[in-house]
Protein backbone atom coordinates (compact mmCIF):
# COMPACT_ATOMS: atom_id res chain seq x y z
CA UNK A 1 0.00 0.00 0.00
CA UNK A 2 1.26 3.52 -1.20
CA UNK A 3 2.61 5.74 1.70
CA UNK A 4 0.02 8.46 0.56
CA UNK A 5 -3.38 5.51 0.60
CA UNK A 6 -1.97 5.12 4.17
CA UNK A 7 -2.46 9.06 4.94
CA UNK A 8 -5.52 8.90 3.50
CA UNK A 9 -6.74 6.34 5.49
CA UNK A 10 -5.37 7.24 8.63
CA UNK A 11 -7.13 10.95 8.24
CA UNK A 12 -10.92 9.34 7.24
CA UNK A 13 -10.47 7.41 10.74
CA UNK A 14 -9.25 10.70 12.51
CA UNK A 15 -12.64 12.16 10.59
CA UNK A 16 -15.14 9.41 11.78
CA UNK A 17 -14.03 9.23 15.27
CA UNK A 18 -14.76 13.10 15.23
CA UNK A 19 -17.88 12.66 13.63
CA UNK A 20 -18.93 9.87 16.32
CA UNK A 21 -17.95 12.60 19.05
CA UNK A 22 -20.15 14.96 17.75
CA UNK A 23 -22.75 13.09 17.04
CA UNK A 24 -22.57 11.98 20.84
CA UNK A 25 -22.56 15.45 21.63
CA UNK A 26 -25.36 16.42 19.80
CA UNK A 27 -26.80 13.01 21.41
CA UNK A 28 -26.38 14.65 25.27
CA UNK A 29 -27.50 18.19 23.88
CA UNK A 30 -30.45 16.82 21.83
CA UNK A 31 -31.08 13.59 23.02
CA UNK A 32 -34.20 11.96 22.05
CA UNK A 33 -37.84 12.53 23.10
CA UNK A 34 -39.74 11.01 26.28
CA UNK A 35 -36.60 9.40 27.34
CA UNK A 36 -35.19 8.44 30.91
CA UNK A 37 -32.05 10.89 29.67
CA UNK A 38 -34.52 13.74 28.51
CA UNK A 39 -32.59 17.09 27.92
CA UNK A 40 -34.40 21.03 29.24
CA UNK A 41 -33.48 23.54 31.67
CA UNK A 42 -35.10 25.60 34.27
CA UNK A 43 -34.80 28.56 36.23
CA UNK A 44 -35.09 27.44 40.11
CA UNK A 45 -33.76 28.13 43.84
CA UNK A 46 -30.34 26.58 44.96
CA UNK A 47 -29.40 25.96 48.31
CA UNK A 48 -25.38 26.64 48.45
CA UNK A 49 -22.76 27.76 50.96
CA UNK A 50 -19.67 30.00 51.17
CA UNK A 51 -16.79 28.88 50.11
CA UNK A 52 -14.39 31.73 50.04
CA UNK A 53 -14.37 35.52 49.17
CA UNK A 54 -11.76 36.78 46.20
CA UNK A 55 -9.33 39.00 47.30
CA UNK A 56 -10.97 42.37 45.74
CA UNK A 57 -13.17 44.50 46.96
CA UNK A 58 -15.17 46.90 43.79
CA UNK A 59 -17.12 50.35 43.99
CA UNK A 60 -17.84 53.81 41.97
CA UNK A 61 -17.71 55.35 44.99
CA UNK A 62 -13.94 57.07 46.25
CA UNK A 63 -12.69 60.02 46.06
CA UNK A 64 -9.08 60.88 46.58
CA UNK A 65 -8.91 61.59 50.11
CA UNK A 66 -10.62 58.16 51.03
CA UNK A 67 -8.10 56.66 48.32
CA UNK A 68 -5.04 58.00 49.96
CA UNK A 69 -6.40 56.71 53.27
CA UNK A 70 -7.17 53.19 52.30
CA UNK A 71 -3.63 52.93 50.91
CA UNK A 72 -2.29 53.61 54.07
CA UNK A 73 -3.98 50.48 56.05
CA UNK A 74 -1.92 47.60 56.18
CA UNK A 75 -4.07 45.10 54.58
CA UNK A 76 -4.67 46.92 50.97
CA UNK A 77 -2.01 45.86 48.56
CA UNK A 78 -3.35 48.26 45.44
CA UNK A 79 -6.18 50.52 44.34
CA UNK A 80 -6.53 50.71 40.14
CA UNK A 81 -9.93 51.94 38.40
CA UNK A 82 -11.37 50.90 35.03
CA UNK A 83 -14.64 52.14 33.57
CA UNK A 84 -15.11 54.16 36.69
CA UNK A 85 -15.01 50.94 38.70
CA UNK A 86 -12.60 51.40 41.94
CA UNK A 87 -10.66 47.72 42.31
CA UNK A 88 -9.40 47.30 45.75
CA UNK A 89 -6.92 44.66 45.65
CA UNK A 90 -6.17 43.28 49.09
CA UNK A 91 -3.03 41.33 50.24
CA UNK A 92 -5.29 38.45 51.48
CA UNK A 93 -9.06 37.16 51.21
CA UNK A 94 -9.67 37.02 54.80
CA UNK A 95 -9.47 40.65 55.02
CA UNK A 96 -12.35 41.11 52.54
CA UNK A 97 -15.17 41.22 55.73
CA UNK A 98 -13.27 43.62 57.52
CA UNK A 99 -12.13 45.82 55.23
CA UNK A 100 -16.17 46.01 53.59
CA UNK A 101 -17.22 47.06 57.17
CA UNK A 102 -14.44 49.77 57.36
CA UNK A 103 -15.48 51.39 54.34
CA UNK A 104 -19.74 51.05 54.89
CA UNK A 105 -18.88 53.00 58.46
CA UNK A 106 -17.36 55.52 55.95
CA UNK A 107 -20.47 55.59 53.76
CA UNK A 108 -18.55 53.26 50.78
CA UNK A 109 -20.55 50.35 49.94
CA UNK A 110 -18.91 48.02 48.11
CA UNK A 111 -19.36 44.50 46.96
CA UNK A 112 -17.09 41.38 46.14
CA UNK A 113 -16.68 38.10 43.97
CA UNK A 114 -17.63 34.88 45.70
CA UNK A 115 -17.05 31.03 45.15
CA UNK A 116 -20.04 29.23 45.91
CA UNK A 117 -20.52 25.59 46.72
CA UNK A 118 -24.50 24.22 45.24
CA UNK A 119 -25.54 21.61 47.67
CA UNK A 120 -25.10 17.94 45.94
CA UNK A 121 -28.73 17.22 44.73
CA UNK A 122 -32.00 19.26 43.04
CA UNK A 123 -35.41 17.93 43.92
CA UNK A 124 -36.91 17.95 39.75
CA UNK A 125 -40.35 18.53 38.59
CA UNK A 126 -43.38 16.41 36.59
CA UNK A 127 -40.30 16.87 33.43
CA UNK A 128 -38.67 14.41 34.56
CA UNK A 129 -38.23 10.84 34.88
CA UNK A 130 -36.10 11.46 37.87
CA UNK A 131 -36.80 12.88 41.62
CA UNK A 132 -33.51 14.89 41.98
CA UNK A 133 -30.38 15.01 39.98
CA UNK A 134 -26.95 15.48 41.20
CA UNK A 135 -24.88 18.70 40.45
CA UNK A 136 -21.96 17.84 37.63
CA UNK A 137 -20.02 20.79 38.65
CA UNK A 138 -21.07 21.99 42.59
CA UNK A 139 -18.42 25.28 43.28
CA UNK A 140 -19.25 28.48 40.88
CA UNK A 141 -18.46 31.93 40.97
CA UNK A 142 -21.05 34.28 42.20
CA UNK A 143 -20.70 38.23 40.98
CA UNK A 144 -21.38 41.53 42.54
CA UNK A 145 -22.00 39.95 46.30
CA UNK A 146 -22.57 41.74 49.23
CA UNK A 147 -19.69 40.31 51.39
CA UNK A 148 -22.17 40.27 54.75
CA UNK A 149 -22.38 36.02 54.74
CA UNK A 150 -19.44 34.75 56.52
CA UNK A 151 -17.65 31.55 54.84
CA UNK A 152 -19.17 28.42 55.31
CA UNK A 153 -22.98 29.72 55.82
CA UNK A 154 -25.83 28.62 54.13
CA UNK A 155 -27.35 31.00 51.15
CA UNK A 156 -30.06 30.51 48.47
CA UNK A 157 -29.52 31.65 45.20
CA UNK A 158 -31.53 31.65 42.04
CA UNK A 159 -30.03 30.35 38.56
CA UNK A 160 -30.63 28.04 34.98
CA UNK A 161 -29.89 24.77 35.88
CA UNK A 162 -29.73 22.21 32.79
CA UNK A 163 -30.94 18.30 33.28
CA UNK A 164 -30.17 15.52 31.72
CA UNK A 165 -31.15 11.96 33.40
CA UNK A 166 -29.69 12.32 37.06
CA UNK A 167 -26.86 14.82 35.74
CA UNK A 168 -27.82 18.81 36.82
CA UNK A 169 -25.73 21.57 35.36
CA UNK A 170 -26.07 25.06 36.31
CA UNK A 171 -25.26 27.94 33.34
CA UNK A 172 -26.30 31.51 33.62
CA UNK A 173 -25.91 34.24 36.09
CA UNK A 174 -26.78 33.62 39.58
CA UNK A 175 -28.37 35.86 42.33
CA UNK A 176 -29.33 35.48 46.06
CA UNK A 177 -32.74 34.10 46.34
CA UNK A 178 -34.19 35.56 49.22
CA UNK A 179 -37.20 35.23 51.31
CA UNK A 180 -39.45 35.89 54.94
CA UNK A 181 -40.04 33.59 57.17
CA UNK A 182 -41.79 33.41 60.75
CA UNK A 183 -38.94 31.64 63.42
CA UNK A 184 -39.36 31.75 67.13
CA UNK A 185 -36.52 33.78 69.23
CA UNK A 186 -36.22 34.78 72.89
CA UNK A 187 -35.95 38.50 73.71
CA UNK A 188 -34.53 39.87 77.17
CA UNK A 189 -35.74 43.08 78.13
CA UNK A 190 -33.05 45.95 78.45
CA UNK A 191 -35.02 49.17 78.76
CA UNK A 192 -38.38 50.21 78.13
CA UNK A 193 -39.99 53.45 77.68
CA UNK A 194 -43.87 54.69 78.08
CA UNK A 195 -45.35 55.97 74.65
CA UNK A 196 -48.59 57.80 73.49
CA UNK A 197 -49.80 58.00 70.08
CA UNK A 198 -51.74 60.38 68.80
CA UNK A 199 -54.07 60.25 66.05
CA UNK A 200 -54.26 63.93 64.48
CA UNK A 201 -57.17 64.86 62.15
CA UNK A 202 -56.52 66.04 58.39
CA UNK A 203 -57.15 70.05 59.12
CA UNK A 204 -55.90 70.11 62.45
CA UNK A 205 -52.51 69.10 61.73
CA UNK A 206 -50.90 72.54 62.33
CA UNK A 207 -51.57 72.56 65.11
CA UNK A 208 -49.16 69.88 66.73
CA UNK A 209 -46.67 72.74 67.51
CA UNK A 210 -43.32 70.87 67.40
CA UNK A 211 -40.62 73.40 68.40
CA UNK A 212 -42.49 73.19 72.30
CA UNK A 213 -42.72 69.79 72.11
CA UNK A 214 -39.29 68.93 71.69
CA UNK A 215 -38.23 71.85 73.78
CA UNK A 216 -40.58 69.75 76.67
CA UNK A 217 -39.48 66.10 75.44
CA UNK A 218 -36.11 66.07 73.53
CA UNK A 219 -36.63 66.31 69.97
CA UNK A 220 -35.26 62.63 69.34
CA UNK A 221 -38.35 61.46 71.48
CA UNK A 222 -40.31 63.14 69.03
CA UNK A 223 -42.10 61.91 65.79
CA UNK A 224 -44.88 63.31 63.68
CA UNK A 225 -45.84 62.02 60.16
CA UNK A 226 -47.67 64.89 59.11
CA UNK A 227 -50.27 64.16 55.79
CA UNK A 228 -50.46 67.65 53.85
CA UNK A 229 -52.27 64.84 51.04
CA UNK A 230 -55.88 64.40 50.17
CA UNK A 231 -57.40 61.58 48.13
CA UNK A 232 -59.71 61.61 45.37
CA UNK A 233 -63.34 59.19 46.12
CA UNK A 234 -62.43 58.75 41.69
CA UNK A 235 -59.67 59.38 39.40
CA UNK A 236 -59.50 62.90 37.85
CA UNK A 237 -59.37 63.19 34.03
CA UNK A 238 -56.47 65.00 32.19
CA UNK A 239 -58.36 67.61 31.83
CA UNK A 240 -59.47 68.07 35.69
CA UNK A 241 -56.43 67.72 36.48
CA UNK A 242 -55.39 70.83 34.73
CA UNK A 243 -58.60 72.86 35.85
CA UNK A 244 -58.32 71.75 39.60
CA UNK A 245 -54.45 73.30 39.85
CA UNK A 246 -55.51 75.89 42.98
CA UNK A 247 -53.37 77.94 44.09
CA UNK A 248 -52.87 75.44 47.65
CA UNK A 249 -52.67 72.67 45.66
CA UNK A 250 -48.86 71.72 45.13
CA UNK A 251 -49.20 69.21 43.04
CA UNK A 252 -52.21 66.81 41.34
CA UNK A 253 -52.78 63.51 40.21
CA UNK A 254 -55.42 61.05 38.94
CA UNK A 255 -55.52 60.18 42.34
CA UNK A 256 -54.67 61.91 44.65
CA UNK A 257 -53.08 65.92 45.61
CA UNK A 258 -50.75 67.35 48.09
CA UNK A 259 -52.04 70.67 49.40
CA UNK A 260 -49.98 73.57 50.97
CA UNK A 261 -48.17 73.17 54.77
CA UNK A 262 -50.23 75.67 55.73
CA UNK A 263 -53.68 75.12 54.22
CA UNK A 264 -56.40 73.42 56.44
CA UNK A 265 -59.49 74.35 55.13
CA UNK A 266 -60.93 70.99 54.51
CA UNK A 267 -64.50 72.92 53.81
CA UNK A 268 -62.73 74.16 50.65
CA UNK A 269 -61.68 71.41 49.65
CA UNK A 270 -64.95 69.65 49.65
CA UNK A 271 -66.42 72.07 47.57
CA UNK A 272 -63.60 72.14 45.03
CA UNK A 273 -62.71 68.59 44.84
CA UNK A 274 -65.98 66.75 45.81
CA UNK A 275 -67.95 65.61 49.34
CA UNK A 276 -66.33 61.98 49.60
CA UNK A 277 -62.97 63.52 49.30
CA UNK A 278 -60.45 61.27 51.84
CA UNK A 279 -58.52 63.44 54.22
CA UNK A 280 -55.60 61.12 56.03
CA UNK A 281 -55.10 61.70 59.66
CA UNK A 282 -51.20 62.41 60.83
CA UNK A 283 -49.55 60.51 62.77
CA UNK A 284 -48.37 61.90 66.27
CA UNK A 285 -45.99 59.95 68.81
CA UNK A 286 -44.25 61.21 71.56
CA UNK A 287 -42.22 58.69 74.37
CA UNK A 288 -43.83 60.13 77.67
CA UNK A 289 -47.33 58.97 78.97
CA UNK A 290 -48.56 62.42 79.70
CA UNK A 291 -51.74 63.19 78.01
CA UNK A 292 -50.64 66.49 76.25
CA UNK A 293 -54.01 66.54 73.23
CA UNK A 294 -56.91 65.54 75.02
CA UNK A 295 -58.83 66.44 72.17
CA UNK A 296 -57.60 63.66 69.71
CA UNK A 297 -58.00 59.89 69.57
CA UNK A 298 -54.55 58.31 71.75
CA UNK A 299 -53.29 55.30 72.67
CA UNK A 300 -50.39 54.13 75.04
CA UNK A 301 -48.36 51.27 75.22
CA UNK A 302 -44.46 50.71 76.12
CA UNK A 303 -41.71 50.75 73.59
CA UNK A 304 -39.55 47.94 74.76
CA UNK A 305 -35.29 47.70 73.99
CA UNK A 306 -34.61 44.16 74.19
CA UNK A 307 -31.22 41.84 73.03
CA UNK A 308 -32.66 38.93 70.96
CA UNK A 309 -31.18 35.73 71.32
CA UNK A 310 -31.39 33.35 68.02
CA UNK A 311 -31.24 29.97 67.70
CA UNK A 312 -27.18 28.80 67.20
CA UNK A 313 -28.48 27.28 63.22
CA UNK A 314 -28.64 31.21 62.11
CA UNK A 315 -25.75 33.74 60.88
CA UNK A 316 -26.73 37.04 62.58
CA UNK A 317 -24.92 40.42 62.92
CA UNK A 318 -24.97 42.08 66.61
CA UNK A 319 -26.60 45.16 64.89
CA UNK A 320 -29.86 42.70 64.21
CA UNK A 321 -29.66 41.62 67.72
CA UNK A 322 -30.42 44.52 69.34
CA UNK A 323 -34.12 45.03 68.18
CA UNK A 324 -37.25 47.15 69.80
CA UNK A 325 -41.27 45.84 70.17
CA UNK A 326 -44.42 47.72 71.61
CA UNK A 327 -46.78 46.19 74.34
CA UNK A 328 -49.71 47.05 76.12
CA UNK A 329 -48.71 45.07 79.05
CA UNK A 330 -45.78 45.81 81.64
CA UNK A 331 -42.59 43.63 81.79
CA UNK A 332 -39.63 43.99 84.00
CA UNK A 333 -35.85 45.14 83.34
CA UNK A 334 -33.74 41.28 82.42
CA UNK A 335 -37.12 39.60 81.65
CA UNK A 336 -36.81 36.81 78.32
CA UNK A 337 -40.05 36.31 76.83
CA UNK A 338 -40.65 34.18 73.97
CA UNK A 339 -41.57 35.84 70.77
CA UNK A 340 -42.16 35.28 66.81
CA UNK A 341 -39.97 36.95 64.82
CA UNK A 342 -40.47 37.91 61.01
CA UNK A 343 -37.67 37.47 59.39
CA UNK A 344 -35.81 38.01 55.82
CA UNK A 345 -33.37 35.61 55.47
CA UNK A 346 -31.03 33.51 52.64
CA UNK A 347 -30.23 30.32 53.76
CA UNK A 348 -29.35 29.84 57.79
CA UNK A 349 -28.38 34.12 57.17
CA UNK A 350 -30.94 36.54 58.58
CA UNK A 351 -30.85 39.94 56.95
CA UNK A 352 -33.44 41.86 58.67
CA UNK A 353 -35.65 41.73 61.24
CA UNK A 354 -38.64 42.60 60.41
CA UNK A 355 -41.68 42.87 63.18
CA UNK A 356 -41.58 41.55 66.47
CA UNK A 357 -44.29 39.78 68.94
CA UNK A 358 -44.90 38.41 71.77
CA UNK A 359 -46.27 34.01 71.72
CA UNK A 360 -49.33 35.08 73.94
CA UNK A 361 -50.45 31.28 75.53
Amino acid sequence: MKKKDVLKIAALAVIAIFVLQYASMLDFLNPPKNTENEYYSIITVLSASIDYYERYLYTDNLDYEKMEWLKSNGMINEITQEQGVYKITLKKKEYVGEIYSLLLNEGIETYANARIILQPDIELDSKSNYSSAYFYTRKIKIEGIVPIFPEGSEIQVVSQVYILGEQAFQDGPVEIYTENKEIIVNSKVIDYEYVTEYTVPWEKRNSINLVNLSENYGEENILFEKQDQIVFSSPLGVSEQIIKKFDYVEYITADYAIVHPEFSDKEKVKYDFGENTIFPDSLLIIKSNDSIYGEFSSKNYNLYYSEIYFAEEYYVSDELKNQAFVYDKQLQINETVEMNANVMCTGNNILEVNELEIVTE
